[in-house]
């Protein structure tokens, strides 16, 4: 914590190699430097990051089945991550109005949710909102990731939402429904054979798509 405490001299304000050493100095010390005069942190948690991979990869594989392309270089680059004849997928992003819209729109406080996939029928606008949850209660699907998602089902009016999570093979979706709502719950995980089971169950998800409600 020394060097950090001394003060900076002039080429390392204005020269973005020094401007960058120092940010990681400085976060490399916050996580995991101690003196007996500074608050003990928890180490740093790679959860945000793991769910952040594993969403990349759903996206990845269910464009991939559904024969999509990826329109940019980058994932996640574009708000239209995949697009194709007659499908196409927006990956982690607020959709624009005419694509999906909340009830908050044009409310005083609009919200700005960000689906992680959003499968979207071309011709007809139908949707259907994946949410993307690195995390698993045995073999399946956790109770926090449906209180998740049913909080999407709320916010745009859906009846059917989808839970991808990393259980175990084969990827067939299980079945949550009441009160005329239902969550698919769809195990997703690089395993041999994903390609040919999301493609036998690729008619149960489109078959779960709607038109938006508001």
């Amino acid at each position: 914590m020394g060097a950090l405490a001394a003060a900076r001299q002039t080429e390392e304000a204005v020269d973005a190699r020094y401007r960058e050493s120092y940010r990681l100095s400085a976060d490399l010390a916050t996580r995991f430097g101690w003196a007996p005069t500074q608050r003990v942190l928890p180490r740093f948690s790679y959860v945000e990051r793991a769910d952040t991979i594993y969403q990349a990869f759903v996206a990845t594989v269910l464009a991939d089945a559904l024969g999509l392309a990826q329109t940019a270089s980058v994932l996640g680059q574009a708000p239209l991550a995949f697009a194709g004849n007659d499908y196409e997928i927006y990956y982690d992003t607020h959709p624009d109005p005419s694509v999906l819209r909340s009830w908050r729109y044009g409310s005083a406080k609009p919200d700005a949710s960000r689906p992680d996939v959003l499968l979207r029928r071309r011709a007809s606008g139908e949707v259907l909102v994946i949410d993307a949850k690195y995390r698993v209660e045995g073999t399946q699907a956790t109770e926090d990731s449906r209180k998740d998602i049913s909080a999407y089902m709320a916010l745009y009016g859906l009846d059917t939402v989808v839970i991808a999570y990393p259980g175990q093979p084969p990827a067939r979706c299980a079945v949550v429904s009441g009160q005329g709502k239902t969550i698919l719950e769809l195990p997703i995980g690089p395993w041999p054979g994903l390609k040919t089971e999301l493609a036998d169950e690729l008619p149960k998800l489109v078959a779960a798509m709607l038109p938006p409600v508001y």
